[in-house]
């Protein structure tokens, strides 16, 4: 059940819920069950692992990405957005004209915000399975995802998991095709 905050209609948070799915739920689950599979690593069931990341997987609604798009209309190109999963420590190449380097990090700093408000969404809608994965893992703070200090275009839930969500950026021309650096 979505919680409408005061000022909007259930069709206006119904519209973002949906947006940040598409957006950024792929990502998360894989970052999600990246983090549980670490859980018989550290000595913990992996039973018990394996069944929570068949939960998590089983309410993924979308097996693809949605990107942020960057229009740069006097070079006729595009730089799609999005975010991916990455080994720690992977650092996205971006080459991009000094004049949109703002307009970039305001956009990946609207895509976090997109995804950390999702995942305090993800919480509330499976609020047992939240609670049955925090209890898999005590040790790991999953109130929210984390920014990389190391990293700073890194999300992630525990600090030893070696996986990542990370920015991932490719440019296509004005036809949508994907072109080379």
């Amino acid at each position: 059940m979505t919680t409408v905050p005061e000022g909007f209609t259930t069709e206006e948070v119904d519209t973002f819920v949906n947006m940040a799915e598409v957006i950024t739920g792929k990502a998360i689950v894989h970052l999600l069950t990246h983090t549980i599979e670490e859980g018989p690593k550290k000595g913990l069931n992996q039973g018990v692992a394996t069944e929570l990341i068949e939960e998590v997987k089983a309410l993924q609604k979308y097996d693809h990405t949605g990107h942020m798009q960057l229009d740069m209309e006097e070079f006729e190109v595009k730089l799609n957005i999005h975010f991916t999963i990455a080994k720690k420590g992977f650092q996205p190449e971006i080459t991009l004209h000094p004049d949109y380097v703002q307009d970039l990090y305001k956009q990946y700093i609207y895509m976090k915000k997109i995804a950390t408000t999702y995942w305090i969404h993800w919480t509330r809608a499976h609020a047992e399975l939240f609670d049955k994965i925090c209890a898999y893992l005590p040790k790991v703070d999953f109130s929210e995802l984390k920014i990389d200090p190391t990293m700073l275009t890194s999300l992630y839930f525990d600090p030893d998991c070696p996986m990542r969500i990370s920015l991932f950026a490719y440019y296509v021309d004005k036809n949508g095709k994907i072109m080379g650096k």
